[in-house]
């Protein structure tokens, strides 16, 4: 009998150690995350948890992109993202609600990138979908500091930079001069120079978000995040 009830409890602690490896926590990747809706800045750099599945230390831009509308689209990614593995790999299909035939721009670290990409911990991924369907003449702007922290009354500078092609189509960084600044989505009566910088001050304590616009040119808006203190 002694042995019965010994070897059932055994079992019980096998049963119980099976259960808590199943309950294991999966490991997460921390990115920041943008993302542009049609032109109009819809995340600005957002931290967002990924889980690692495989333990590996990086997720895939699919896997980040997913993860970015769960945590900021009404309704999930199952509502606003799409995405299918095409001839040539990862295909997105739809991204933040707009399914526009597959034309949209990623940008990791400010490079340009592919679907297929993967993503480590640290890193900042930009999205967006063009606006331009038939030239696809969206210019990818980003400012060289994602984030900047400033005392009320203080000067921040900032400096745009743009994606562009030289004459042999080739991707060069260039300074983006003459385009209007906003924080918060609102004018900030400041347009950058020939080297593409400028300089803001802010009265108040806060977080502001300061972007870009351009008459003349269809911009991806770029982000910079300043805390004011």
């Amino acid at each position: 009998m002694k042995k019965i009830v010994s070897l059932a409890l055994a079992a019980l602690l096998c049963l119980s150690l099976l259960g808590c490896g199943a309950k294991k926590e999966v490991p997460t990747v921390s990115v920041e995350v943008a993302v542009s809706d049609e032109g109009k800045l819809a995340v600005a750099y957002q931290s967002v948890a990924v889980p690692d599945e495989d333990g590996d230390g990086s997720v895939s831009i699919d896997a980040v992109i997913a993860a970015a509308h769960d945590a900021f689209y009404e309704g999930g990614a199952a509502k606003g993202y799409a995405s299918e593995e095409g001839e040539y790999g990862m295909t997105i299909t739809k991204l933040w609600g707009v399914e526009n035939g597959g034309s949209y721009g990623y940008c990791l670290n400010d490079v340009s990138a592919l679907p297929t990409d993967t993503v480590k911990a640290g890193d900042a991924l930009y999205v967006y979908s063009f606006t331009d369907l038939t030239s696809w003449s969206d210019t990818y702007t980003y400012f060289t500091a994602h984030r900047a922290a400033a005392k009320a009354g203080e000067e921040v500078r900032v400096e745009l930079k743009m994606i562009a092609y030289d004459e042999n189509w080739n991707m060069v960084e260039q300074p983006c001069a003459d385009a209007e600044l906003t924080v918060n989505g609102e004018s900030a009566g400041v347009s950058t120079g020939e080297d593409g910088s400028a300089v803001l001050t802010f009265t108040d304590k806060g977080e502001y978000v300061v972007s870009c616009t351009a008459a003349d040119r269809v911009l991806v808006p770029a982000v910079c995040v300043v805390t004011v203190e």
